[in-house]
């Protein structure tokens, strides 16, 4: 793939390096004369020497050319400019590196208006990464795929432990818990191991395993399950923005110290949930009269990567159960490593890794959207293969998928859901990890409401107990009706409304129309809104989802829906055609009608 890369900078060198490595036709641009010969020396690329939103510069790198390019330069404004001109020229593809907050809560807008591929924020990745080491404390990496139902996460072997000395072969025997050991990290080795493997104390090893499975692995393997409640910051940067937003929407106490008057302030008014400090947070001294050793977690995020090391070397030194390390020269890694510092944060190659996810991910392809949380992606494939159409479990995007989604983001590991859903609603979200309860007990923290064709009077009383009681509550979607053989059965919005009723409650919806799942498929395909079309029969749900989500949409007229549809609930879809086939043929043609 040929790809030219604007910005040789920290960001933009180490996504070069990765790229280069993985055998693209690659192309760096960059003011600096300095940067370019070190990149012209150490990687196999070409250089040039200009302004990157140059489009005269642009043409000399062969972007008009390009499947790719990417603007990584320290300016946001500069990588948008560099974009626009790049489709402009005829680029395939275009991702911008994009750190202003205000420009990330506008990227769905960007992407439209500048023909964005993708845009990245380094400092949100991190964030968001945190938080999910955070959820489990014993983790020293952990990533999500399979739609968030399995999960590859990195485990230090202590020495003495249960798996020191264990053969593979004899994992399951050990932990009783089916997992995968994919990699083992050995000192400088990366190894690939087969049954007869002999883990050592010492060892990080990543494990691939259901989501589901997570929690009892780490009861396996005798790990740290404290569970986070209070969380000191050290640094007061963007991505302490963005995390101490997460946590303290999930309930977790933050203290974040700033050594700067203005910061803190700003801080301050943005954060009103968190404790923001102004104070040395490097000063032992500050940070034991501000109580770092009752802290569940600590996480360093100053700017100077020796500071963010002695801190995190000084709390472990006090026992605080959980320390993540940010770093910012990726080659200080096994530096910090040997010096005790287990969980380590690069923002930097955070973005590198998302990158190259969508590198290598470019390509046409579809999903199959539905708010029908009742039945799972096994049942969806049979009903395609009745249907001729062959389909895997990747192409299915179901309400529940959305939702579990959003559980997780929201709501600690250990929070208990009371479901008025199907038995295999109950499974989908085991499989993901979260706490199902079998009836109704005290310690059910949220509600969620699905399309439940299993529904009861005692399911219905026990969702009005746990509601009147100031229970969270989530739905899957808000269909009214679901259709059947004999015509229309009362779907999820229909229970919806009966509790509306009873409780005076109306809870958070996550399926269509709802942008979330649309969002969610742009995440999962790494397309943007430019790129994407959500095609419907019903206007209320599939068509407004498309719109909420700022993408086109075809409003087919085969299933479900009528045009004065359009006008009853006041939604214009992007097309009107009378069938699949017609949008087919519109495709071919390429000329919407």
């Amino acid at each position: 793939m040929k790809i030219v890369v604007i910005g040789d900078g920290k960001v933009g060198f180490t996504l070069s390096q990765a790229l280069s490595r993985e055998g693209h036709d690659l192309v760096v641009v960059d003011t600096q004369k300095g940067a370019l010969a070190t990149a012209a020396d150490r990687l196999d690329v070409m250089v040039v020497e200009g302004n990157g939103a140059s489009a005269a510069v642009q043409r000399e790198a062969g972007v008009d050319e390009s499947d790719l390019m990417i603007a990584a330069t320290s300016a946001d404004e500069t990588n948008l400019l560099c974009c626009m001109v790049a489709r402009k020229l005829g680029c395939k593809h275009t991702i911008a590196r994009i750190r202003n907050p205000e420009y990330t809560e506008a990227q769905y807008l960007l992407r439209e208006e500048l023909g964005l591929s993708m845009a990245v924020n380094p400092e949100k990745v991190a964030a968001r990464e945190i938080f999910g080491l955070l959820q489990f404390p014993s983790f020293i990496h952990r990533d999500a795929f399979a739609k968030g139902r399995a999960e590859i996460v990195a485990i230090p072997v202590a020495p003495g432990s249960r798996l020191d000395g264990v053969a593979l072969t004899d994992l399951y025997r050990t932990l009783r818990v089916r997992v995968l050991v994919c990699a083992v990290e050995r000192g400088d080795e990366v190894l690939i191991p087969d049954g007869r493997f002999v883990l050592r104390g010492g060892d990080h090893i990543y494990v691939t395993a259901p989501a589901c499975d997570l929690l009892t692995l780490v009861k396996a393997m005798e790990l740290k399950t404290t569970r986070i409640r209070a969380v000191m910051i050290v640094g007061g940067s963007r991505i302490a923005a963005y995390l101490s937003r997460m946590l303290t929407e999930a309930g977790i106490q933050v203290r974040l110290l700033e050594s700067k008057a203005d910061r803190c302030e700003m801080l301050g008014a943005s954060l009103p949930q968190a404790q923001v400090i102004q104070g040395d947070g490097t000063s032992f001294q500050t940070l034991q009269s501000e109580g770092i050793e009752d802290m569940d977690a600590v996480v360093t995020l100053t700017d100077m990567d020796e500071q963010n090391l002695v801190v995190s070397m000084y709390a472990q030194r006090l026992g605080v159960p959980k320390v993540v390390t940010k770093i910012n020269r990726v080659e200080y890694g096994e530096l910090m490593r040997d010096a005790g510092a287990d969980c380590i944060i690069s923002p930097r190659l955070l973005v590198c890794n998302d990158i190259l996810r969508y590198v290598r991910a470019i390509g046409g392809r579809y999903l199959f959207l539905t708010n029908n949380s009742s039945r799972g992606t096994d049942a969806y494939i049979a009903k395609m293969a009745r249907l001729g159409i062959e389909a895997f479990p990747d192409d299915f995007l179901t309400s529940a998928d959305a939702t579990i989604r959003y559980l997780r983001g929201r709501y600690l590991p250990d929070t208990v859901y009371y479901v008025c859903g199907t038995e295999s609603l109950k499974n989908q979200l085991r499989l993901a990890g979260l706490r199902v309860a079998e009836t109704l007990r005290d310690d059910c923290a949220v509600v969620l409401l699905g399309y439940d064709t299993e529904l009861t009077y005692e399911k219905l009383e026990s969702c009005c107990i746990l509601l009147n009681r100031g229970a969270d509550y989530v739905a899957t979607h808000p269909d009214l009706v679901c259709p059947t053989w004999y015509g229309s059965a009362p779907d999820c919005g229909s229970v919806i409304e009966m509790l509306h009723t009873a409780t005076g409650r109306r809870p958070k919806v996550i399926g269509k129309p709802q942008p979330e799942m649309a969002l969610l498929a742009m995440e999962q395909t790494d397309f943007s809104p430019r790129e994407t079309c959500l095609i419907g029969d019903r206007v209320y749900t599939d068509i407004a989802c498309g719109v909420n989500a700022g993408i086109d949409t075809i409003f087919v007229l085969s299933g479900e829906g009528v045009m004065e549809d359009i006008e009853k609930y006041g939604v214009q879809p992007t097309y009107c055609m009378q069938n699949i086939r017609e949008v087919l043929n519109t495709l071919e043609k390429g000329e919407p009608k």
